[in-house]
């Protein structure tokens, strides 16, 4: 009763309440970064001549309107801004100690800085990659529990999954040995089989 009667409690919960009022903004914010991995103009176009991504009888891209540079910076920078308030603002009902014991809460920050960091190289120079698309598809992975147990359970078969395909490296190796050995003398041999290596590729192509 002591703990709910304290003025401190008090205000985290209002800065708490408020945080989930402004549920719908932190949403539609994430929709807007995943939006401009579809709106911004490819890295490759600005390689060439400055209306290239305007041909579409020569490049198949679809008919999205493609934002310019400076078009790209404001939109990006307006998403950062209320992201940056949307990863800091439990500081104002969790505590600085509190947050920092998430480590859901580091990982968003240090997502957040590398995102800033490319913002910031890409404002300065165009350079061929960029980490900033994956990034926000990460976000909003971390986002939505959904998407973040299917990603759990992704990184929990990976093990299995190499575990498998190492067996069937295995199993393609022997097999391509056991064909190479079986047809060695024979006119196959002598016109398909005529090595290890093309019988491993011949195999690797039967499988």
């Amino acid at each position: 009763e002591d703990v709910l009667n304290d003025t401190r409690f008090e205000r985290a919960m209002q800065f708490y309440f408020v945080y989930l009022r402004l549920d719908w903004l932190w949403s539609l914010n994430l929709f807007a970064l995943i939006l401009l991995n579809f709106l911004e103009k490819p890295l490759w176009c600005q390689k060439y001549a400055p209306h290239t991504c305007d041909q579409r009888d020569l490049y198949f891209l679809g008919q999205l309107p493609y934002l310019s540079k400076t078009e790209s910076l404001i939109y990006e920078a307006l998403t950062l801004v209320i992201l940056v308030l949307d990863i800091f603002y439990p500081l104002s009902y969790e505590g600085l100690n509190l947050f920092w014991k998430n480590s859901m809460n580091k990982l968003k920050v240090l997502l957040l800085f590398i995102l800033a960091c490319d913002i910031l190289v890409f404002m300065l120079s165009s350079g061929p990659f960029r980490v900033a698309p994956y990034i926000r598809v990460v976000f909003l992975i971390m986002t939505i529990r959904e998407l973040r147990m299917c990603a759990v359970t992704l990184v929990g078969i990976v093990g299995t999954y190499i575990n498998v395909l190492a067996l069937s490296l295995l199993f393609l190796l022997f097999a391509s040995w056991l064909a190479y050995v079986t047809f060695e003398d024979t006119p196959q041999g002598k016109t398909i089989f005529t090595s290890y290596g093309t019988t491993l590729y011949q195999m690797f192509v039967l499988f």
